[in-house]
């Protein structure tokens, strides 16, 4: 059974999206929201970009598999995760170039998420 996303977590979602993109000073990006109600994937969420023209289009899938609830938490979590996408365009774009792309893209995802365990929650001593 599928977790269901509700519009009103697709505006929560923009909103950590854009505060984000504001913290990081990605505000030269030009990004567009998709709220895909349809499309079936095992992701929460999906960035895609242009790197030469600073395009983004950030999609929210509102089924979520049982194991991810849908929360302020989960949300927040995710639009940080899909904006550190755009952090890293640059790097990206360098790994499409090259021979490495699998190795760099899945080490890139291994830094988002050491960034996304230091920005939100707090070392236990």
């Amino acid at each position: 059974m599928k977790i269901r996303c509700t519009p009103q977590d697709y505006v929560k979602f923009i909103g950590y999206c854009r505060e984000y993109i504001d913290r990081f000073h990605l505000g030269q990006w030009e990004i567009v929201y998709k709220f895909d109600k349809k499309k079936e994937s095992d992701k929460l969420a999906h960035c895609e970009f242009g790197v030469n023209a600073l395009h983004a289009k950030i999609t929210l899938y509102a089924d979520w598999s049982p194991q991810n609830e849908v929360t302020d938490k989960t949300l927040r979590e995710t639009a940080l995760h899909e904006v550190l996408h755009l952090m890293f365009a640059d790097l990206t774009y360098a790994e499409i170039c090259s021979k490495g792309e699998v190795l760099i893209r899945e080490r890139e995802h291994e830094v988002i998420n050491r960034i996304i365990l230091g920005l939100l929650y707090k070392r236990h001593k």
